[in-house]
């Protein structure tokens, strides 16, 4: 299945066509028509692309000794655990609660903080179902610039990092297993190996199922926001504000999206929203919002003291807004 074909925003089926005519029947306006219409078909082709895509990164995910490579990383030197914290980010479980319990269990094993933390870097920004999503809804060529600059990211913030990233740095290094909320992921998804098909389709439903019950809520939200901006705000007002070499949009869109709680789903909407008109604000706003926030920043601080936590937060935010600067000279 080819889910570049299916765009959001564009809606000239038969069934558009039946909704846009009985919404008018009952006397709505042509602005609320037309939110209701995006929003109707947005949201399905949103929840379409995500179980998809989550399926399929479940089910690789379960082919994968996640715990294997996580052991192995605390006996590789500087560049090879760079390198493998990066691999072991890509593969992560898509599952927040996650990311946060493996940082501490990286630290617990002995692996140094910056590696911990590009692991960190990785899991948010290159997670295989973000990039998957990334690739189907906003096509190869901002997929690829994202991925390139989201490697550069992980591996500059944690070189960065390195003067904040001492063993001091660590609130405490007693930390247990993971924390999953009521959500079973043993961390160990090399075991499904050991599973009939059964409870690999199992798995892979639950995952879907618990992604799903964390961001339903931001993802209705975010097709909400976006289907009101293209119903009610005139397309060139919003190119004025965003469009062309505007640096004041670039530093709004960093800054608005870093204390913000969401992944690649959440802002899908948004995010072909915006690529049309400004692909720097995209790119940023999307490393901004995917690669911090402030429910993440306050679980760090249960894990890393005050200053490591926000001189991470900060070089990600400046990262994201320097990606953009660069794109706007690069286009």
């Amino acid at each position: 299945m080819n889910l570049s074909l299916l765009p959001l925003h564009q809606h000239d089926s038969a069934l558009d066509g039946m909704l846009e005519h009985g919404l008018e029947s009952i006397g709505l306006s042509h602005e609320w028509t037309e939110f209701f219409l995006h929003f109707i078909a947005d949201t399905v082709s949103l929840f379409l692309i995500l179980f998809v895509v989550m399926f399929a990164v479940s089910l690789l995910q379960t082919y994968i000794p996640f715990e294997k490579l996580k052991s192995r990383m605390a006996g590789l030197g500087s560049v090879w655990g760079y390198l493998l914290a990066m691999a072991l980010g890509v593969v992560s479980p898509f599952c927040s609660c996650t990311v946060i319990p493996v940082v501490m269990g990286l630290c617990s094993m002995g692996v140094p903080v910056a590696v911990a933390l590009c692991y960190l870097t990785s899991a948010a920004l290159l997670n295989g179902g973000a990039v998957a999503a990334l690739f189907a809804a906003l096509g190869p060529r901002f997929g690829a610039v994202y991925v390139a600059v989201s490697v550069l990211m992980a591996v500059g913030v944690s070189l960065l990092m390195r003067p904040f990233a001492g063993a001091d740095a660590v609130v405490s290094y007693e930390v247990g297993g993971h924390h999953h909320h009521g959500h079973h992921h043993d961390g160990d998804c090399g075991d499904c190996c050991q599973h009939e098909p059964k409870s690999r389709l199992g798995y892979c439903l639950e995952n879907v199922g618990h992604v799903l019950s964390q961001t339903w809520v931001y993802m209705i939200l975010s097709v909400a926001l976006s289907a009101a901006v293209l119903s009610f705000v005139p397309m060139d007002t919003l190119e004025r504000l965003i469009g062309g070499q505007n640096w004041f949009s670039l530093l709004l869109a960093g800054v608005l999206g870093a204390p913000i709680h969401g992944d690649a789903f959440a802002i899908l909407p948004l995010l072909q929203l915006l690529e049309p008109i400004s692909f720097p604000v995209t790119l940023t706003f999307a490393l901004a919002v995917m690669g911090v926030s402030i429910p993440e920043v306050m679980l760090l601080g249960r894990v890393f003291k005050a200053k490591t936590v926000a001189a991470y937060a900060g070089w990600i935010t400046a990262f994201s807004i320097l990606a953009g600067a660069l794109a706007i000279l690069m286009i």
